[in-house]
């Protein structure tokens, strides 16, 4: 008899109109499809393209993937030495594979910075950008060392609008 009762209640024509929002953003408000940047990220290609002029060779690298409902983020690790170019170079040659990463997922590059006196010394640098119903950060860092070896940090955080 409750079970008919609470039927009832629900199948009344304002109650409808009033639930069809609510089951709409429960069932796709907010939850996050990725545009593939951080898992292109979450590798060692992108810098081992970038390095290849530079003669880069990894002495360590690690990373993971954390994701939610509404977002994704990756952080890489990377240890390395280069063997004729310049750290500053290297990050130059990043922050363009990491645009054409951005640019061959179909994502709109809003803003980006760059620390250095040019582009051909960059130390770090960071894109956002946004893609379909996701906004995204990309930020860059670099920290040489003595023998031409280079400590590289790469953070990627994407969220659903």
């Amino acid at each position: 008899m409750k079970d008919m009762k609470i039927l009832q209640v629900l199948l009344r024509p304002r109650l409808q109109i009033a639930l069809i929002p609510f089951l709409l953003c429960v069932v796709g408000c907010g939850h996050i499809t990725s545009s593939g940047v951080p898992a292109d990220l979450n590798t060692d290609a992108p810098l081992l393209k970038a390095g290849r002029a530079q003669g880069i060779v990894f002495s360590s690298s690690a990373g993971g993937v954390s994701s939610g409902f509404s977002s994704v983020d990756v952080e890489r690790r990377v240890s390395a030495t280069i063997t004729s170019g310049t750290p500053s170079q290297l990050m130059a040659a990043l922050q363009h594979e990491i645009e054409q990463i951005i640019n061959s997922r179909g994502g709109v590059i809003n803003g980006t910075g760059v620390t250095g006196s040019g582009k051909k010394d960059v130390q770090d640098f960071s894109y956002s950008y946004s893609w379909r119903r996701t906004d995204g950060i990309i930020k860059a860092f670099s920290f040489p060392n003595t023998n031409n070896e280079v400590q590289i940090v790469i953070v990627c955080y994407e969220h659903a609008r």
